[in-house]
């Protein structure tokens, strides 16, 4: 399970739990977002992109296999 909340500044604008997958996506065709990701309040990454898809296993691996991917064995150190 996935809690995500999103920010503009120091403005919670949105939050929600998913299960699978939580997408966040500028509404305008072709804009470029910067993104800061924060997982428990370390700060992780940041992007520039026209979007972000954060996927717990079970979604993950429904998007590899709808890519034509592999499914990994859990135990797989990968």
């Amino acid at each position: 399970l996935l809690q995500c909340e999103l920010y503009r500044g120091e403005e919670l604008v949105v939050a929600h739990d998913a299960l699978n997958d939580v997408v966040v996506t500028n509404s305008s065709l072709a804009r470029m977002v910067e993104f800061d990701l924060r997982v428990d309040e370390s700060h992780m990454c940041g992007y520039k992109a026209d979007g972000v898809i954060i996927s717990t296993p079970t979604g993950s691996t429904a998007y590899s296999l709808s890519a034509g991917g592999p499914i990994i064995y859990p135990t797989v150190e990968c």
